[in-house]
């Protein structure tokens, strides 16, 4: 059963009770004086056509009175809404706990906006058309000096007025769901709006108060308590009990159990519903204002039509004056705003003037009657005089929304999920999101011309002139009246808003429409239309919203490819699947959109149909066309996902920045090309030692960072195989022999000469050279770091301190950000011996991003440049990149540093650590260092083409009790150089071929 149908019912059921139990007088006065209406000037002497016109007339106040009502609905929002989308909800005036968060009638403002404010603004609404309906008749009587129409015809032609809004305004709230919640949200509706008829039914009260004689019949008529003569006797008082009875009749409609998602709940609420309006009609209408029906069917009762105010805020002579100025106010605020309303107020003034007398002129021919245009002139300018006040009204709301409109928040990008690009635009990295179906923000300039103009084509030509100064029906000002043309569709800003308020359900109701046009106005004053664009983009489901939201996760999840590596055709395709549903329709079939990938051919004769109209058109050039008809849609057929080990996506997740906000876009200094052939690299080095591989329960483990000397940036990167990124794991290992460029640099530093004696001394422990020889000689700089020398390093307390000389080298590691190793004491003079012979071989603790911090600054000639792995930031609202400041100090002299660089150049000179990996590298000068770990524990390579610096680690591990444990077995060949030597030399290798 569909909507219509099942409301049709509803109504005539309501109907059929409300006139048999509650006001049978009053249904029957309207019927018998229809009927003589209609025979009185049925006759040629009368003239039907000024009834007709007089009907119409009433009408079309109940029209301008039901926009009326609605832009105070939606001022009432604007004043108690924090942004443009929770202004939004709260003008919808939909609530339920079980849908959108905003929309839960339990928040404080939305309590007091749906059940206090709006059962008000239905009051004075209300009010308002009975009031201009009798200023229109008073004007009227005024000029052809008669007591044509009386308090009896107030009562009677206000009622279509009435009727016409209490139709508007439930029609705008009809929604098709469940048949059961569709049924609930009707009875509620029209239990609400039957608050319509109680106030109507008060204020006619009211009126007719003024005449004694109607005073006198009350307490001639009816049997009334102490109560209830004071309740029918003062106006203020009957106004707030009927205010309160509007209130109850509202307040299950307000509540929103209709959209509950348990059924019983629903049914429950029902009837629960259908028993209060009951109960709050019988008493007030069938006790109280059915008494209206009982006076007015007496026809000796006809009383003359009194002017008497109300309320009475003006004089006359100064309401010309406040019009004035309420007229500057607005052109002042916002000339575009006056000029928008100035535009409409002209349209609504001519259908006014053109039903009134087509309405007239037609019935009276019809009817044969003579016709006075001069009657229905003065019926157009009484009805648009009557209207002054609230028209008036109305400028002062759109004048406020013009010149101090809501904004977007950055609050309602709550799907934002951040990710992290590379410099060419390839995604590398998503981060976790608490949304259920989030979106990688991307900004306007990185959209493809050809997007954004067949976007246009499709959802909204105008956009880009929403803001002309002419009207356009689609998008002017953000307002399209295309659904009253019966055509559908929203524009681009209406599209936005709703999918920002309803994250991909929509519900479809005419009230809907309205407030999105409230708000998309308004949107027009605070957002750009490339901003509008980027937003919607960035928002909207694709693929029927198949968890693929914003163009970037459906260019990944369809094509495998961002957007900007599309062509043209595919860019189509995507456009096309902006609407609800699970399925993509062509020609002849009707494909489910998991199963695109079958049916390319056929989705490509669809998408050239619209492009080949576009170039017939001249939207599309000849060299588009050329390209579409030749391209194909190339389909993953896979589920999209991006590429990266584990352990890379936990290195890149720790150098996110957490206080920002979601849905910044990291740009990355890492470069897929450069991780594929790190990862070729890597392959290799696990074939050469495949053999190795395994040790029983132990398995070797490998990490490497590529860093660029200069800029200190990290262009690529290895953590290992696993989820845990070994690139900076934990608190690091021993560092072995790689920490001794920094102590001998650190002697010069000093002022001292790097001269070492490589020999026993008596008394003194010193640590072995690796293949147990000694020189007995003293040795310099290169000559201890090529074969890399244990002894040497033993005797520096020939010339110096060791102690302070190692305290030196650790403030240098803190000045380049490098934490201290809390294993290590070098004040405990207990450990004297130890911290002398073990700190220059490397028991200090560092992880593989640290050492390529300290040997990014040797390689730069003494220059810290802090360790970076991304280029900027940009922000997801503002789309503004960001650049991230690095930090830079002098550490080194130049000088010294050189002689270290040098002196790393002969470890690949036979006799040197790394000469074996001139087997594997192609041929150019490098600087390396390799270490390797008290019993061959951990291995460490540092390489440096001068401008590119590897740095590998390789141990053998397990996994115990979730804890990764390393150290555990000797490295292969029992050397750093022979192990981690070899990784880096075949990730250099690969490198080298770019």
């Amino acid at each position: 059963m569909g909507l219509i149908s099942i409301t049709l019912i509803t109504i005539v059921l309501i109907a059929f009770v409300f006139s048999r139990f509650l006001v049978p007088d009053l249904v029957r006065y309207y019927r018998i004086e229809s009927i003589r209406i209609y025979h009185e000037f049925r006759e040629s002497e009368n003239n039907i056509g000024e009834v007709v016109a007089v009907i119409t007339c009433s009408i079309l106040i109940g029209l301008a009175v039901f926009v009326f009502f609605k832009g105070t609905q939606g001022f009432f929002a604007y004043c108690l809404s924090d942004n443009l989308i929770d202004f939004f909800i709260k003008s919808r005036g939909v609530f339920s706990s079980a849908g959108v968060e905003g929309q839960n009638p339990f928040i404080v403002s939305n309590f007091i906006y749906g059940s206090l404010f709006n059962p008000l603004i239905q009051l004075v609404s209300i009010y308002i058309l009975v009031e201009m309906t009798k200023r229109f008749m008073l004007r009227l009587n005024a000029k052809f000096k008669s007591e044509f129409f009386s308090a009896t015809s107030l009562v009677y032609f206000s009622f279509f007025g009435m009727l016409v809004f209490l139709i508007f305004d439930t029609v705008s709230y009809l929604q098709s769901v469940s048949i059961i919640n569709t049924l609930t949200n009707i009875v509620f509706l029209l239990g609400s709006k039957l608050s319509y008829l109680i106030i109507a039914f008060g204020i006619w009260h009211v009126q007719l108060l003024k005449n004694q004689s109607y005073t006198d019949a009350l307490f001639s008529d009816l049997k009334m308590t102490g109560f209830e003569k004071a309740l029918i006797t003062k106006p203020l008082w009957l106004l707030l009990f009927t205010y309160i009875v509007s209130v109850l009749l509202n307040l299950p409609l307000f509540l929103g159990l209709q959209w509950n998602g348990s059924i019983w709940v629903v049914f429950i609420s029902l009837l629960g519903g259908i028993g209060l309006f009951f109960v709050l009609l019988k008493f007030t209408l069938s006790k109280g204002y059915n008494y209206l029906g009982v006076y007015m069917l007496d026809e000796n009762r006809e009383h003359s039509l009194s002017g008497i105010r109300q309320v009475k805020l003006l004089t006359k002579p100064y309401i010309f004056i406040v019009m004035i100025g309420i007229v500057l106010f607005s052109v002042f605020v916002s000339v575009k705003g006056f000029f928008f309303y100035f535009f409409y107020l002209l349209v609504f003034g001519s259908v006014l003037t053109a039903l009134i007398l087509f309405g007239y002129g037609i019935t009276s021919v019809l009817n044969r009657s003579k016709l006075h245009w001069k009657i229905a002139w003065q019926m157009v300018k009484s009805v648009i005089i009557a209207l002054a006040p609230v028209l008036f009204i109305f400028l002062i709301i759109i004048t406020i929304f013009s010149g101090w409109p809501k904004s977007i928040s950055e609050g309602d990008f709550s799907n934002y999920q951040t990710a992290i690009v590379d410099a060419k635009g390839n995604l590398i990295y998503k981060a976790n999101s608490t949304s259920e179906n989030p979106s990688i923000p991307i900004s306007y300039h990185e959209l493809p011309e050809f997007l954004v103009k067949t976007l246009m084509y499709k959802e909204d030509k105008a956009l880009f002139k929403q803001n002309n100064l002419l009207f356009n029906r689609t998008n002017w000002h953000g307002t399209s009246i295309n659904f009253l043309l019966g055509r559908g569709g929203s524009n681009i800003n209406q599209q936005f808003i709703k999918n920002l308020a309803f994250k991909g359900f929509f519900p479809q109701e005419f009230q809907r429409k309205y407030s999105e046009m409230l708000a998309s106005y308004q949107l027009s004053m605070v957002m750009k239309p490339n901003e509008i664009i980027t937003n919607y983009i960035n928002n909207v489901s694709f693929n029927g919203g198949m968890g693929h939201k914003g163009i970037i996760n459906a260019s990944l999840h369809t094509f495998g490819r961002n957007v900007t590596q599309l062509n043209e055709l595919e860019m189509l395709y995507l456009i096309f699947t902006l609407h609800r549903g699970s399925t993509f329709k062509t020609k002849d079939n009707i494909i489910q959109y998991k199963e695109v990938q079958g049916y390319p051919t056929e989705i490509k004769e669809k998408l050239l149909v619209y492009a080949e109209k576009w170039y017939e058109k001249g939207l599309l050039s000849k060299k588009e066309i050329k390209k579409i008809r030749k391209q194909k849609i190339n389909f993953t057929n896979t589920k999209y996902r991006l590429n990266n080990l584990a352990s890379k996506n936990v290195f890149l997740d720790s150098h996110i920045d957490k206080t920002l906000n979601d849905g910044s876009i990291y740009i990355s200094t890492l470069s897929k090309e450069i991780d594929d052939k790190i990862m070729l690299g890597v392959d290799a080095f696990y074939d050469h030692f495949s053999a190795q591989k395994k040790q029983g329960e132990l398995e070797l483990y490998g990490a490497a960072l590529v860093v660029d000397v200069k800029s200190s940036k990290i262009i690529g990167h290895y953590g290992g195989n696993g989820v845990v990124n070994l690139a900076n794991f934990g608190e690091g290992n021993p560092m072995g022999s790689i920490v001794k460029p920094f102590v001998l640099i650190e002697l010069t530093e000093a002022g001292y000469e790097a001269k070492l004696y490589d020999g026993k001394r008596k008394n003194k422990r010193v640590a072995n050279n690796y293949n147990n020889k000694n020189s007995n000689l003293y040795k310099n700089t290169k000559q201890i770091l090529g074969p890399s020398l244990n002894t040497p390093m033993n005797n520096i307390d020939e010339i110096t301190e060791p102690i302070s000389l190692f305290k030196g080298v650790d403030r240098k590691f803190e000045l380049m950000n490098i934490r201290s190793d809390q294993t290590i004491d070098l004040n405990d003079e207990s450990n004297y011996v130890w911290n002398r012979i073990n700190y220059p071989l490397g028991s200090r603790r560092m992880t593989i991003w640290d050492i390529a911090q300290a040997y990014q600054t040797i390689f730069n000639d003494g220059t810290f440049v802090e360790l970076n792995c991304f280029n900027s930031i940009k922000d997801p609202f503002t789309y503004v990149n960001k650049s991230i400041p690095v930090e830079k100090k002098e550490i080194y002299r130049k000088s010294n540093t050189k002689e270290i660089q040098e002196a790393l150049t002969t470890t690949l000179e036979r006799g040197g650590t790394a000469y074996s990996l001139n087997k594997i590298l192609p041929a150019k000068r490098y600087m390396c260092k390799t270490g390797t770990t008290d019993q061959f524990q951990h291995g460490y390579t540092v390489l440096c083409d001068g401008s590119t610096m590897i740095v590998t680690w390789v141990s053998y591990g397990k996994e115990s009790d979730d804890q990764l444990k390393f150290g555990l077995a000797p490295i292969p060949n029992y050397s750093g150089g022979g192990s981690a030597g070899k990784l880096a030399a075949y990730i250099m290798k690969e490198i080298s071929k770019r």
